[in-house]
């Protein structure tokens, strides 16, 4: 897995991190593609997110919502008791990043969210298609609920 992120060039080289959380190995070959490389433009903007205040962006959270040493089986089995205690300490301390039992996804109104098109790209068109009855309702229930919670 890897994510977006600002890499600092030094002596021509990147320094580009790659993370593999399953608990089965992944070998790359030779010159796999990984990712892709962008330079900043002029619509870019760059926050400092260890400076903010995360209360301020992050609404319907609440606290230590996930009891990681009830699922610590879930995440590997062989994690020590040390290292579930570690576990937990960073949920609660990100915890904001995390749905729990309650099942309540926070807000982050920091950035605003735009999707450029290109000048004089047509809109996708797409017939409307038929769902049975339990999906209907399954579709339904999932509106109702991102509604509640004011996702959309």
């Amino acid at each position: 897995m890897t994510a977006k992120s600002i890499s600092k060039v030094d002596k021509n080289q990147i320094l580009f991190g790659v993370g593999n959380f399953t608990d089965k190995p992944i070998t790359l070959s030779k010159q796999c593609y990984l990712g892709k490389f962008v330079c900043l433009s002029k619509h870019d903007q760059l926050y400092d997110f260890e400076s903010l205040d995360t209360g301020s962006r992050v609404f319907n959270v609440s606290k230590s919502s996930i009891d990681v040493k009830n699922q610590a089986d879930k995440f590997h089995k062989t994690l020590s008791v040390d290292e579930v205690s570690q576990l937990q300490d960073l949920v609660d301390k990100y915890n904001y990043f995390f749905v729990g039992k309650d099942s309540k996804l926070g807000k982050c109104s920091l950035l605003k969210h735009k999707i450029e098109v290109p000048q004089g790209t047509a809109p996708v068109r797409q017939r409307a298609y038929k769902v049975g009855p339990c999906q209907k309702d399954v579709l339904e229930n999932m509106i109702k609920d991102m509604l509640e919670q004011d996702i959309i």
